[in-house]
């Protein structure tokens, strides 16, 4: 008796291996790859460098600025100049003085 019953329910798991391997070859037919080439991506957030590190040694403005795995360090004179160059001219000070003697002062710095 049991293998009238799987002579008789032979047709039916045929059919359904049969609706299962064209379902499945409809679905990856349907997918390509050309979708995961294009779209859109949206960001948040911010790409941040460090900033350059700024001194005062004397009557003199050391700055010392780390870019592309290297510190760069220059030394400019403040007495005369109001606006200096950044190393690797990556931005600019300014200096507005407080005081006519030059002796109190606020640097600020400007990046590209």
């Amino acid at each position: 008796m049991n293998e009238e019953i799987m002579k008789a329910r032979r047709p039916i798991v045929m059919l359904g291996l049969l609706l299962m391997t064209s379902w499945t070859t409809a679905v990856s037919a349907g997918s390509n790859d050309t979708s995961a080439s294009s779209g859109i991506i949206h960001f948040t957030g911010a790409i941040v460098e460090s900033p350059c590190s700024l001194q005062q040694r004397g009557n003199q403005m050391v700055s010392s600025c780390y870019r592309n795995g290297q510190t760069v360090t220059t030394a400019q004179a403040i007495s005369s100049t109001k606006n200096l160059t950044l190393p690797l001219n990556i931005g600019t000070t300014e200096m507005r003085w407080l005081d006519n003697e030059r002796r109190l002062g606020i640097l600020t710095a400007i990046y590209r």
